[in-house]
Formats: structure tokens, C-alpha cells, sequence
């Protein structure tokens, strides 16, 4: 008896690769149980039969046809990063030991975490002395969800079974909020090892220096952990262990060895976040696995190399660092530790300057002192302390002092601003303002007067019949009302609201619903006579609808009074608009207003990751009924799937954004209000609506998930991939520029490119003969012997460039993602675009650029500055790629010609500052779009070589030439809401409120 394997791999060895597995099943009729199979394989191309293995056919049917109870519980989906986690157990069957468990997820191997204990587990199945510890886990790359996934288990050392296959779409998924890094996961590896990853702390000195510290025990013979080791990449470093820790053997008094179970990893010249494993050395010499993450995910601290202070008997202190970010209502902060040698606990601190006397925020956790000092002393554990102050000069004087409970003031710390070092900082709540005051002060400037309002009704040139469709089902009486309500107490009284009832079957709900009809001859209410979901009640509700222009509203939401008045104010203005959107907030339970959707203008690109024009949405009725209308199968999404197939076939000049809070999402047990997962369905058919835009549009991407439930679309060359030309330029900074051109060579997928250094009269030996030793094959040193003029360098180089694309690249990044130049290119080749920006990170690990936003501060800021790693942002955005108005020229890359077009940098009047948002701005001019691409991430150190102090006198001048030349586009950012602070990058509202009424005053007079 044969079975011929297809497609089987040619192989003359008697060993399979695991990534040639396959199943198969044999059916055969055989009584007696002694009978021997052998199983053998023949490899195509030869005659060969290779043995596999044998046994006999009842001991197959007694045991291995069914040989594990597995169960994959459910995908973790990391809200601010791609982070994957599949969670599971396996219990194998009779008497059966598993000895491995292996992955296959397209066609990449994958290790699983083993040995996870699982107490529910143990309880389901007390019968299984494995039960316990069969939890396992494993990180998946982050790829589609259509990915298709098997796991095999290993039996005895002897044979190996396919356990379960299938597609990660048809598992369950949970977002959560906190990382789930090696540092949570403590019992992972193997259940008798304990350790933790306390945190990672970086040299504020060094910023590609970390360490790595922790602890480690072996319950079963703490003598195994004889050494431990980081690995990455193709580097591997030793680190020390037994250091002293009391705080674990305080913790684990039973396990010997536990007061020395400390460790510390020290790695040095660390450029990006790559993936690493820890190891540690047992007593036979082996090296044995136990955690494994991306360094981001630590906890993180920073550090300087110099010795703790105690200038004043009877106190240990640090000042770690001066910092820059909102936090308690105040721009800067002093942070340090301090404690008592006597280990009484301190009752306050605060910090004297010629300015005057600040308090400090106290009892502040700070693990790394505990790990150094724990041992001796237990106040070390909350020593921290944070001193936030108003700015600070840099030679100004800083004297702490602490103070006992009921005693005097000690003075323990005298330092200048001219030794701490200095950082940035976002603390995790940014948004300031109270929304509810904000919106109280916000209501009285939208409300626009009675008298106004009708002469605006009787002399518009426009005053179209707009048609409000509103789908109900079951519908809670008290919220229809409210939703009702809203719509007759529009200010606009050329309105219809056409109701589709989807086969309503609560009794309240009808009978409102008939009372309804007799109260407005403008209220159309269409009764449904079997329940078709939200998506054909509307198309419903538009069969019925006369108007020239549509909107929707959902049955439990509300519409402001002026908003349709504000829609028709726009078709007045503008004849040519076809599509219109406005901001958004969400009504609490309690009734009041929250979590507003301050919203840019049009961004197709912002559109591909999320539904952020949704409400309030107004079409022509005439464009809704050529794209198809409300299309069934889209249930949950229906709105964006519409949304697409209407703007796609208009110009941006036919979309407008109406920057005013016009619509009221309530926020209702069941209601996406809350959250998408409220709903399942939507994901799916969120999905399917990218899908159909990519095909529609003949773009080459693939739809792939990104946090908060939005999503990407992963573009792709539509012909062959183009040549790049990387332009940095320099001048000595060898340490600076190594790394960078190191970080480029090493993680960049990408390989059509080749590198120009501009040399700006390098003269550093070293420098010098690392540019002799990197010259060769795609990398180029022009010399550019002329007074700095960054403009005039770059612009030099660019003519003598040879790629499509110009990616102009300072000397003090690091690469962080692969695909980073990949996604740079694939956009810039894009007609419709301009320049293309990077999301860069300050080497502690905030951003410093997510985009460019005009105004800020008089001239230009940066969006989302000081945010943590993993940020989401307004509405996640500093996650998904979008339109900006400019992005820095630390990383920008534009098309060869369209670069020729615009007139190149402006060396003229621009050769140190604002070169790059002029460059920008004047392809917008040209009628091209700046995009940021959110999975270009790079470090950035910011004007490390050059100083971040420009001179006083050449920035302004440059400023003022640049402030008088874009006046215009300064005044209103288009892709930032005039809603939104002008003082500061961190999208907070800007108090007081701002209207742009200037075209309504024309109106308004227009009217008379």
C-alpha cells in the first residue's frame, strides 16, 4: 500500500526539514493489532524511499489518533504598537508526554513559549498531572489576519502531529492596554524559572549606551544561573549576575542564593529597537533561553555615569535631570531621588532659585535606586521626587532642602542648570483643558443669532432640501426623542427626515414612531417589513428622500442646531462642493460632552486607516445615487465604504471640512460610541470596504491591522521599484555619522539605493578616514567647500544625484523600522505627492517630529512632540499615514523632478532655517500633497552636530522672511484644526475657542 506525497520536496538524506510537513490520511481494514506499519517517503525525481518510522496498528488506534486537547483561547492586540500575542494551552492524552511544541505561520518557523501555568486549566482537567503548567504562548509577526497558522506537537521525543491549523481571522481578538513585553510575562520560559525585567536605563551621556538590569532565580537549583547574556542581531553580550538584591530576598525568603540574584547587561552602540533574548548559563555550561522582546517595551530610565552625592552628611541623593513637558500645569521639572542614611522617611522637598521656591511631588517609586541601594536601606524605594517649575536659565542656581515631619528645613543639594542634564518629556495626560468648560465657552461663539439666521434663510442663493435619513430598530424611545428633537430645532428649514423602521417589534418604539408623523409634514417615516440591518434601512430611508443634498443620523444621536445651517452656508460659498464633513464629540450618559473629533482637512490618506469624516457626512443625492447608494453587506462600516466610493471620484477642491462640533455620538451600552468591539461584525466588514477602495483604485497594498481598530494600507510599487539617492551631509561628527550610515546598512530592506555624503570642510582625521574607508559601490563623497549653508549643500547634491528619489537624511539618525526607506519611496513616487516625512524619536524615546504643523509659535511646530513611544495621538494618528503641511528635512524624501519643479531649497534667502518647510509649502503650492509616513520610524538627536542653538542674528532674519512670505497658509494650517492650541505641539484645545466666521460676515453682508 503507497501514498504519493505531491509537490514534496527532492531531498536524497534520510532527514526531513521541518518546513516540509504533510498531513495525510490512510484508510485501511485490518483486524489483527500486531500487524507492523511502516511508514516510508519518496522523494520526486528519484526512486528513492526514505524510512520514516513504524509501529504497529494497534497502538496507533489505542493512542495516536487523537493524542492532545489543545484550545487557542484568543489573539492580544497591543493598542499602540503591532504586537501580537497568541494565547493557548495543550494537555496531551493518556499516558503521552509532549516534548515540543513548534509553529508554522506562513511558512516561517516560530518558537512557542511552553510551561505557562494555567490553575483553570488544572481544574477543568484534574485528571492530567499536566494541566497545570499547559498554558503556552507565542509573538507573531506583525502580518496580515488572514494569515494561516499550524501547530505541531512533538510526542516522546518520537513523533510529531499536527495539533491544529487554521486562519488567525477566525480567532477571537482582545486589545490591551499595557505591554505585555518579557518584563509581565515572568513565568513564560520554563514555570520553574522566576525573573523579572525591571526597566532599562539610558545614558543621557551615551544615547546609544543601555543598560538592561533584573533579576533571576531557579527554584529547582538556584546554582544554575551562573551567568546571563543578551542577544541581537549577530551580537552577543555577557552581563553580570549575583548582584546583591535583599528586596527579592525579601520576597523569596526560601529560595537560597535569592539575595544575590540580581543582574545588570550593559549594550553599547545600540542604534534602533531590535529584537532581543536573554539567556543565562546553567551549571553543565548550557545556555538556556528565558525572556525575549523588543527593548521599547522595558520600563524606561535614564542615567548619567557619575557618582551618587552626599555633599551633606546623613543624605544620598541624585539630581537625575531638568526635563521639558506639560505636567501639573507647568512646562519644566527638576527630577532626582533622595534619602536618609537612617532610613527615616522624608516628609517633603522642595527646590529654592533666585526665581523663587517650588515644592516637590514626592514617594515617587524608582526601581533602579532600589536595586542599588534596597539592600541597605528601604526608603530607597520611594526616593524619587519631582520639582515642577517655570523655565529655567541655564546658569541659574538650584538649592534643595528636605524636611522631616514636624522638623526643620535640611538643606541637601546645591547644583546649576549648567550641570543637569537636560530631556524631554510628555506626561501621559496632555489634554489640559476641560472639555465640558471649553464647550460651554464654544457654544456661545457657534450659536450664530435669530435675526442673522432668518435674513440668511430669505436671501440665500442656495437653500437646497436636504434630506436626513435616520434608520430605527427597537429603538429607545427617550434617545429617538432627543435624536428627533434635534432635527426640529434646526435652524435650516429646508429639511425632510426620512425614517426607515427595519420591522420594529417594540411596542413603544412604533407607537412613537406613529405619533411622530401627525407632529412634522417634513417627518417621512417608512415602515419595513422584515428586518434587514442598518445598511438596507437606509437605502430605504434614501429611496424615499427628495432632497438635493443627504445626511444621516443615527437613532440615538443628536445634531447641532446649526448644523445644517453651516452646510448650506458652504454650498453658498462654494457651488462646486459635492461632499461635506464636520467634527464631532460624544454625549456621556450624564448628558454631558466629550472626546471631541477635532478633524483635518480633506486627507484621502488619513481616509485609508479610518472613517474620521463619519459625522456629521452630507452628499449630493445625485453622487449617492451614481456610487450605488447605501450598499448591503457593509453593515457597521457602511458609512465608510460610502465615503470612499463618493470621494473617489472627486477632486479635493469638491470636499469640504466644516471645523465645527455639528454632531453629538451618544455613548450607549452596544453603540461604537463606546468602542468598535462593541460591535464584531464591523471589523469584518471594515476590511472588506479597504479592500474594495484598493481594487477600485488599482492600488498595489494590502490591508493589515494597526491599533485602536484601525487599520493600514501596506503600499507597494505599482511598477518597478526606483533607485534612491540618500543625501547627508556632515562635517566631522564621526561617532554620529558611523552610526548612521551602520543603521542604514543594517536594517534597511530596501537595497536599490546609494548614499552621497556631503562633506562640509571635515576636518577630523577620523571622520576623514572613515569617509576614504566607506567609499565604493553605491556610496559617494562630495566635497563641499563653502561657508555651512545647509540649502545650498543639498541642493548641490541632488544635481549630482542619480536616483528617482532624493532622500535627504541628517547625520544624526538611526534607522528603527526595515521598511522605513521602502515606504518613503513607495509614496514619494505617488503623482498626487510632495515631500515625504519620517516619525523620529529623541534617543530617550519621545517623539521629537510626527509632522510639521504651520502657526505654532508664530512660525512652524512639530505635531505630537514629547508623546511616549507607541502613542496613539489624536485619534491615532501619529500611527497611520497622513497629509501634513511639511515635515522636517532630517528625513525627507521627494521625487528627483518634482524637487526640480518647485525650485529645489531656497539657498538664497533660507540656507540654515525653515528651508525645509518652504520647500514643502511650495509643493503644496504646486498642488501637491506632504504626506508622514507612520511606519518610517527613525531616532533623532536634533541638531546634534551642528548645536541646537542657531545664530540669533541669521534665524531672524529668516524668519521674518519666511513668516511674510507663507502669511497666508500660517494663519490656518489646513491639516490642523483651528480648534486645536497654537502655543503648543500637543493638539490640546486652544482656549479660548476659535470660529472662523470671516466667510460667514461676507455672507452676512452679502444678504442685506
Amino acid at each position: 500500500m503507497e501514498l504519493n506525497a505531491v509537490d514534496a520536496p527532492t531531498d536524497d538524506s534520510a532527514k526531513l526539514d521541518f518546513e516540509y510537513a504533510y498531513s495525510f490520511e490512510l484508510q485501511f481494514h485490518q483486524k489483527n493489532p500486531d500487524v507492523l506499519l511502516q511508514f516510508e517517503v519518496q522523494c520526486p525525481g528519484t526512486n528513492k524511499w526514505l524510512y520514516l518510522t513504524e509501529l504497529n496498528a494497534g497502538k496507533l488506534d489505542a493512542k495516536y489518533l487523537d493524542p492532545c486537547h489543545i484550545s487557542l483561547e484568543e489573539i492580544l492586540l497591543h493598542k499602540h504598537s503591532t504586537t501580537r500575542i497568541l494565547k493557548g494551552w495543550i494537555v496531551p492524552r493518556n499516558d503521552f508526554r509532549i516534548t515540543k511544541l513548534k509553529a508554522l505561520f506562513d511558512f516561517e518557523d516560530l518558537e512557542i513559549i511552553t510551561g505557562i501555568e494555567r490553575p483553570d486549566v488544572a481544574e477543568e482537567l484534574q485528571e492530567s498531572q499536566a494541566a497545570r503548567y499547559s498554558g503556552f504562548s507565542l509573538e507573531l509577526p506583525g502580518k496580515s489576519s488572514d494569515d494561516y497558522l499550524r501547530i505541531y506537537c512533538e510526542i516522546d521525543d518520537e513523533f510529531l502531529f499536527l495539533c491544529w491549523e487554521g486562519r488567525l481571522i477566525d480567532l477571537p481578538k482582545k486589545y490591551y492596554e499595557h505591554p505585555i513585553g518579557i518584563h509581565n510575562l515572568a513565568d513564560a520560559k520554563h514555570y520553574h524559572i522566576r525573573r523579572v525585567f525591571e526597566g532599562c536605563m539610558h545614558d543621557l551621556a551615551s544615547p546609544y549606551k543601555k543598560k538592561v538590569f533584573g533579576w533571576i532565580l531557579d527554584l529547582d537549583d538556584p546554582n544554575k544561573v551562573n551567568g546571563v547574556r543578551v542577544r541581537f542581531r549577530d551580537q552577543i553580550i555577557e552581563g553580570k549576575c549575583h548582584l546583591p538584591r535583599k528586596n527579592v530576598a525579601r520576597q523569596h525568603p526560601d529560595v537560597a542564593h535569592s539575595k544575590n540574584s540580581g543582574f545588570e547587561i550593559e549594550i553599547k552602540r545600540l542604534a534602533g529597537d531590535p529584537y532581543i533574548a536573554f539567556d543565562y548559563k546553567s551549571s553543565d555550561g548550557k545556555w538556556l533561553e528565558f525572556g525575549f522582546g523588543f527593548l521599547s517595551k522595558f520600563k524606561k530610565y535614564h542615567y548619567l555615569e557619575q557618582k551618587v552625592s552626599h555633599k551633606f552628611s546623613g543624605v544620598k541623593y541624585r539630581i537625575d535631570r531638568a526635563q521639558i513637558g506639560r505636567s501639573y500645569g507647568y512646562e519644566y521639572m527638576i527630577l532626582g531621588w533622595c534619602f536618609r542614611l537612617d532610613d527615616k522617611p522624608i516628609a517633603a522637598i522642595r527646590l529654592t532659585t533666585p526665581g523663587g521656591t517650588y515644592d516637590a511631588v514626592i514617594n515617587k517609586k524608582r526601581p533602579d535606586v532600589d536595586k542599588e541601594h534596597g539592600d541597605k536601606y528601604l526608603t530607597a524605594k520611594r526616593a524619587g521626587f519631582e520639582v515642577p517649575t517655570t523655565e529655567l536659565s541655564p546658569n541659574e542656581s538650584l538649592v534643595f532642602e528636605y524636611q522631616l515631619h514636624g522638623g526643620d528645613w535640611t538643606l541637601f543639594a546645591e547644583e546649576s542648570m549648567e550641570t543637569v542634564p537636560f530631556t524631554r518629556y510628555l506626561p501621559y495626560k496632555y489634554q489640559w483643558h476641560d472639555y465640558s468648560m471649553w464647550m460651554r465657552r464654544y457654544e456661545k461663539m457657534i450659536s450664530l443669532p435669530l435675526k442673522i439666521v432668518n435674513r440668511m434663510n430669505r436671501h440665500f442663493h442656495e437653500k437646497p432640501l436636504i434630506s436626513i435619513l435616520m434608520p430605527t430598530f427597537n429603538s429607545n424611545v427617550r434617545y429617538l426623542k432627543k435624536a428627533v428633537d434635534s432635527v426640529l430645532n434646526q435652524k435650516y428649514e429646508n429639511w425632510e427626515l426620512c425614517i426607515a423602521d427595519d420591522a420594529s417589534t417594540d411596542p413603544a418604539t412604533l407607537a412613537y414612531l406613529r405619533e411622530l408623523s401627525k407632529k412634522d409634514s417634513r417627518i417621512r417615516i417608512t415602515y419595513r417589513t422584515e428586518n434587514g440591518h442598518i445598511s438596507l434601512a437606509t437605502q430605504t430611508a434614501f429611496d424615499t428622500a427628495e432632497g438635493s443634498w443627504i445626511t444621516f443620523l443615527d437613532h440615538d444621536d443628536e445634531i447641532h442646531a446649526d448644523a445644517l445651517l453651516r452646510i448650506v452656508i458652504a454650498i453658498n460659498r462654494d457651488s462646486e462642493i459635492q461632499f461635506i464633513y464636520s467634527d464631532e464629540d460624544k454625549i456621556k450618559p450624564n448628558g454631558s460632552y466629550e472626546d471631541p473629533f477635532f478633524k483635518t482637512d480633506w486627507d484621502p490618506f488619513l481616509l485609508e486607516g479610518q472613517n474620521y469624516v463619519c459625522h456629521i457626512m452630507a452628499l449630493t443625492r445625485s453622487l449617492c445615487r451614481k456610487v450605488g447608494g447605501i450598499r448591503k453587506g457593509y453593515e457597521g462600516s457602511q458609512d465608510w465604504d460610502l465615503a470612499f466610493r463618493a470621494t473617489e471620484l472627486l477632486e479635493d477642491s469638491q470636499i469640504c471640512h466644516l471645523p465645527y462640533v455639528l454632531y453629538h455620538w451618544r455613548e450607549i451600552e452596544g453603540s461604537t460610541a463606546l468602542s468598535v468591539d462593541q460591535k464584531d461584525y464591523i471589523n469584518e466588514a471594515s476590511e472588506k470596504v479597504l479592500k474594495d477602495h484598493i481594487n477600485r483604485t488599482h492600488l498595489n497594498g494590502e490591508v493589515v491591522s494597526s491599533p485602536y481598530y484601525h487599520y493600514n494600507i501596506l503600499r507597494g510599487f505599482s511598477g518597478q521599484e526606483v533607485k534612491l539617492s540618500i543625501i547627508i551631509p556632515t562635517r566631522n561628527g564621526v561617532d554620529l555619522l558611523a552610526a548612521c550610515i551602520q543603521s542604514i546598512r543594517q536594517f534597511t530592506h530596501y537595497r536599490n539605493f546609494e548614499i552621497l555624503i556631503v562633506d562640509n570642510q571635515s576636518d577630523d582625521p577620523k571622520t576623514l578616514q572613515f569617509l576614504h574607508d566607506q567609499s565604493g559601490k553605491n556610496f559617494r563623497v562630495l566635497n563641499y567647500n563653502k561657508p555651512f549653508n545647509y540649502s545650498a549643500m543639498n541642493n548641490f547634491a541632488a544635481k549630482k544625484a542619480s536616483g528617482e528619489v532624493l532622500v535627504f537624511l541628517n547625520n544624526d539618525v538611526a534607522i528603527q523600522s526595515p521598511h522605513w526607506l521602502h515606504d518613503l519611496a513607495v509614496y514619494a513616487v505617488d503623482k498626487k505627492v510632495g515631500a515625504v516625512g519620517a516619525l523620529l524619536y529623541y534617543p530617550e524615546g519621545c517623539i521629537q517630529h510626527a509632522g510639521i504643523v504651520c502657526g505654532i509659535g508664530g512660525v512652524a511646530g512639530h505635531a505630537f512632540r514629547y508623546y511616549p513611544m507607541g502613542a496613539a495621538g489624536q485619534r491615532n494618528r501619529i500611527n497611520q499615514t497622513h497629509r501634513v503641511s511639511a515635515v522636517t528635512g532630517a528625513c525627507l524624501a521627494i521625487q528627483r523632478s518634482k524637487f526640480m519643479e518647485v525650485g529645489m531649497f531656497d539657498q538664497e534667502n533660507l540656507k540654515i532655517n525653515f528651508n525645509d518647510v518652504d520647500l514643502c509649502l511650495k509643493c503644496i503650492q504646486r498642488g501637491l500633497s506632504n504626506l508622514m509616513a507612520a511606519r518610517a520610524i527613525l531616532y533623532h538627536h536634533e541638531s546634534a552636530t551642528r548645536g541646537s542653538e542657531p545664530q540669533k542674528e541669521i534665524f531672524v532674519k529668516e524668519s521674518n522672511y519666511f513668516k511674510e512670505k507663507w502669511n497666508t497658509l500660517l494663519k490656518r494650517d489646513p491639516y490642523y484644526n483651528p480648534n486645536l492650541t497654537l502655543k503648543f505641539e500637543d493638539y490640546s484645545y486652544r482656549f479660548p475657542p476659535s470660529i472662523e466666521n470671516e466667510d460667514l460676515e461676507i455672507l452676512i453682508k452679502n444678504s442685506r
